[in-house]
């Protein structure tokens, strides 16, 4: 007898919204929101052309479009490359003894200034820790370090990808 076995979800990839473009007929804008990685949260914008199933990923890609095949100038103003969604925040912690942290701040002194909506953009305070980390210029360096185990790894990679591109016509492991 067979028992169901639970299967967990999947994380998505990627979040894809779809719209028309307003005032071009037939265009259909994507916005990809990357969910994993070191990027996760940004959006990418695409046009599909009319009837077409190529997406276009780039303002020379859209206005070459226009001008070879549909035989129109390109007007940069009639496509909107920003998401219409706000980005979502995705911090990474690292293992240290004081948090990262991201804290809004408001903008609506600059808003009401310029015109714009407080929507239209978002200002980000970010505390930023750095550290000096020097890495070896020699071998001898790189065996008397703390890290050798790390290097000699590193150091062995190397090697073996070179020869598997047929890039290293002789081994020298003298690897300790």
């Amino acid at each position: 007898m067979a028992f169901p076995v639970p299967i967990p979800p999947l994380k998505p990839k990627s979040k894809v919204e779809r719209a028309p473009v307003p005032g071009k007929a037939g265009w259909i804008k994507e916005q990809v929101q990357r969910q994993t990685g070191a990027t996760a949260g940004q959006w990418d914008i695409y046009f599909y052309p009319p009837g077409q199933q190529v997406k276009l990923r780039s303002r020379p890609e859209v206005k070459e479009y226009c001008e070879n095949e549909l035989n129109e100038t390109y007007v940069a103003s009639e496509y909107d490359w920003k998401p219409s969604q706000k980005p979502v925040e995705t911090v990474v912690q690292e293992p240290s003894t004081e948090h990262t942290v991201i804290e809004p701040q408001s903008a609506a002194g600059e808003s009401e200034s310029n015109g714009t909506s407080e929507d239209s953009y978002e200002t980000y305070a970010i505390r930023v820790y750095l550290a000096e980390i020097s890495e070896p210029n020699t071998y001898e360096e790189a065996m008397t370090s703390p890290q050798k185990d790390e290097w000699v790894a590193a150091m062995r990679e190397e090697l073996d990808t070179l020869e598997k591109r047929d890039e290293l016509s002789f081994s020298v492991l003298i690897l300790i």
